[in-house]
C-alpha cells in the first residue's frame, strides 16, 4: 500500500464566528442579543458567489447572497424578528446553511431562541401539579429527559424533578432553567433542595459558564438587571449517608455561594455548610453584585472506615 501526500486546504467561503447564535427572553421580548455579526471571507485567489438560507420566519439576514473579490470580506447581520414577540414560552431552533456556489460546499451554523414565562416574586414551585410551569426551561443535549415524576423518592410531597437520559448508558446533559423577577426586591433568600441520585464524575463546570457544560452537579446562576445585595442563604439538601457512600462511591459535594459583577469572573463569598441538618441558613457581610451561583462540586469519597469494604 502506497502513501498519498495530499495538500487539500479547507473550503474558501470562511464564515466566522463558528460557534451558534443562543438568544433568549420573556414572552413578548425583548430577545438578547438581538443580532449576531458574520465575518463571511474569500481565502481564495479567485473571485466567489456565496450564500446563505434560514428556514424560520422570526429570523432576518441583512442579506442572502453576495459575490466577494479575492481574500475579500463582508459582514452579516442575523437578528431576531419582531414578530417572534408572538412566540410561545419554549425551544426554537433553525441552521443557517451558508454556500459556496463555486465549489458546491455548505457550512452550518445553529441559532437556538429561547422564550420564557417570567415568575413573580414571592415564588414557590414543589411541582405538585405533576407539570413544569412555563417560567422552567428544559434544554439539554444528547437524549436528555427532564420530567416531573413520582419516582427516585421526592424531597417532599408527590413530585419532584429528574434529570435523566433515556437509556442506561446513554450519555445525555440536562439544563431547567428558572426565569423570575426580583427587581426591586432586596434581602432574597434563594433555597432549593437537590440530590445527586448517580452520575459518572465529571466537572467542575467552566467559567465563564454561560451557556451549557458538561459536568456533575447544580449551578444555580442569578441574573439582576442592576447590582443587589444579599447578606443570607437557605439552602435545603439531602446529605449522602455512609450506607450509600460504601456502595455507589458517591459523596455529598462541596458547596459554595458565588458572585460576579460580568457574569464571567466569579468570586467565591462563603464555603456551604456540609451535614448536621437538612437546611441550613447562613449569614455573612453583606455582598453586592449583578450575578450570584450556588456551586456544587464534586468531590472524591471519603476513605471507608475499617469495618466497611466496597463490594
Amino acid at each position: 500500500m502506497g502513501v498519498v501526500e495530499a495538500f487539500d486546504m479547507p473550503d474558501g467561503l470562511s464564515i466566522v464566528p463558528s460557534a451558534r447564535f443562543l438568544s433568549s427572553g420573556p414572552v413578548g421580548g425583548p430577545f438578547l442579543p438581538g443580532c449576531m455579526t458574520y465575518l463571511v471571507t474569500n481565502r481564495s485567489s479567485n473571485v466567489l458567489s456565496w450564500s446563505v438560507a434560514s428556514t424560520q420566519p422570526w429570523l432576518n439576514l441583512s442579506a442572502t447572497h453576495g459575490q466577494l473579490a479575492p481574500h475579500g470580506g463582508t459582514n452579516l447581520v442575523v437578528c431576531i424578528a419582531t414578530n417572534a414577540t408572538s412566540l410561545n414560552p419554549g425551544v426554537f431552533r433553525d441552521t443557517l446553511v451558508f454556500s459556496n456556489a463555486t465549489t458546491g460546499a455548505t457550512q452550518l451554523r445553529g441559532v437556538d431562541l429561547r422564550i420564557m414565562q417570567i415568575a413573580q416574586m414571592p415564588f414557590r414551585d414543589g411541582f405538585e401539579t405533576g407539570m413544569l410551569g412555563g417560567y422552567w426551561l428544559s434544554t439539554g443535549t444528547g437524549d436528555f429527559r427532564t420530567g416531573v415524576t413520582a419516582t427516585d423518592q421526592p424531597h417532599s410531597g408527590i413530585f419532584h424533578v429528574t434529570l435523566d437520559s433515556f437509556g442506561s448508558g446513554n450519555y445525555a446533559r440536562n439544563e431547567l432553567t428558572l426565569g423570575i423577577d426580583l427587581a426591586g426586591y432586596t434581602n432574597v433568600t434563594l433555597r432549593f433542595w437537590a440530590r445527586n441520585i448517580g452520575d459518572e464524575p465529571d466537572g467542575p463546570p467552566p467559567i465563564p459558564f454561560r451557556d451549557g457544560a458538561d459536568f456533575d452537579g447544580v449551578d444555580d446562576d442569578d441574573e439582576f438587571p442592576e447590582a443587589q445585595e444579599i447578606r443570607s442563604l437557605t439552602i435545603v439538601t439531602k446529605d449522602v449517608d455512609l450506607d450509600t457512600t460504601v456502595l455507589t462511591g458517591i459523596s455529598n459535594p462541596e458547596k459554595s455561594l458565588e458572585a460576579s459583577e460580568d457574569g464571567q469572573t466569579f468570586r467565591t463569598v462563603t464555603k456551604l455548610p456540609d451535614g448536621g441538618a437538612p437546611q441550613h441558613t447562613i449569614s455573612f457581610p453583606p455582598v453586592k453584585a449583578k450575578y450570584f451561583r450556588v456551586l456544587f462540586k464534586r468531590v472524591p469519597p471519603p476513605p471507608l472506615p475499617g469495618s466497611f469494604s466496597k463490594p
